[in-house]
């Protein structure tokens, strides 16, 4: 008796689905779901995100906006702000497209909330990367005139000159970071770069120049003209002639950059204010994007020496 109770039991356990199409003489249980098609899978989950990518691609673009805009030093454009949340909300959008539409029935409220959760972090995770690796910046007065003008809009790379400390792998057996474990990781600020800098003496100002000097440079003005090292520089960019008041020779310190506007007469830069950290360096111009006339890369130059113009 005992026995038959047993096996009563162990054919009412459940067992895995069966296929009434292979197996007819067995009774399925739990009742049986035939499984879709992978091709017409597939076709269903191309629709979705043929309808669904817009959505997330304005939404990202509106993001990029609205944080580039946001993150100037000193002051917030609050104009700018409405991109982000539009930006929150085209890919909100395109979440529910991708995944709710399809299957809100099937799907539990918790399910629901967990994609619009992964959708707020998504977009988080894109301004916080905006914000970190580029900046927008206005170009104010005409130190930098004919390359820039005054009121103009740049992107900054804030990662040009991103350095990277090997130090903290001191601790892996037989390696050795040397005395000077900083890299940079895509190259140091070279002569006729760009840059946006706090100013030494103002620490909450930015200003916008170009390298003219690296470390170890020996700069020198005279006659109207920069000399590197003892060469004259070839300078089709600027506009007036290099002067200075006095003590025009300076040898560039280790760690340090000689920055000049492009308009010369009326800028004021290494001549007056000193060489520049290269901490105090904020990034390497990248883009003009305002006004539209202006639109494109930044005037980063190659210096080049007079005496290789005239070898050429």
């Amino acid at each position: 008796m005992l026995l038959s109770a047993l096996l009563g039991v162990v054919m009412q356990w459940p067992r895995p689905p069966v296929d009434p199409e292979f197996e007819p003489w067995l009774e399925p249980w739990p009742p049986y779901e035939p499984a879709g098609r992978p091709e017409e899978e597939a076709v269903r989950r191309g629709n979705r995100w043929a309808t669904a990518l817009p959505s997330f691609i304005v939404g990202l673009a509106a993001i990029a906006v609205g944080a580039l805009a946001t993150h100037g030093r000193g002051e917030i454009h609050v104009i700018f702000v409405g991109p982000i949340a539009l930006g929150t909300m085209s890919m909100l959008l395109g979440v529910i497209q991708l995944r709710i539409f399809p299957s809100v029935i099937e799907r539990r409220y918790l399910t629901i909330y967990r994609e619009v959760v992964e959708t707020l972090l998504l977009a988080l995770l894109v301004f916080l990367a905006v914000q970190y690796s580029a900046q927008n910046f206005k170009v104010e007065g005409y130190s930098m005139l004919p390359s820039l003008e005054n009121d103009q809009y740049i992107i900054v790379n804030k990662l040009a000159y991103a350095q990277f400390d090997l130090g903290i792998f001191d601790f892996v057996p037989f390696f050795d970071a040397g005395d000077d474990s900083t890299h940079h990781l895509f190259g140091s600020p070279e002569r006729g770069d760009v840059v946006v800098f706090e100013s030494p003496r103002s620490p909450d100002q930015d200003l916008i120049k170009r390298i003219i000097g690296v470390p170890g440079d020996k700069v020198e003005i005279h006659d109207g003209r920069v000399h590197i090292n003892g060469e004259p520089l070839d300078e089709p960019y600027i506009d007036g002639q290099t002067r200075c008041s006095s003590g025009c020779s300076w040898v560039v310190s280790e760690g340090h950059y000689f920055v000049l506007g492009d308009n010369r007469n009326k800028s004021s830069d290494s001549r007056t204010i000193g060489q520049i950290p290269e901490k105090n360096i904020i990034g390497k111009a990248w883009f003009s994007y305002w006004p539209v006339s202006d639109i494109g890369p930044a005037p980063n130059h190659s210096v080049s020496f007079a005496s290789e113009d005239r070898e050429d």
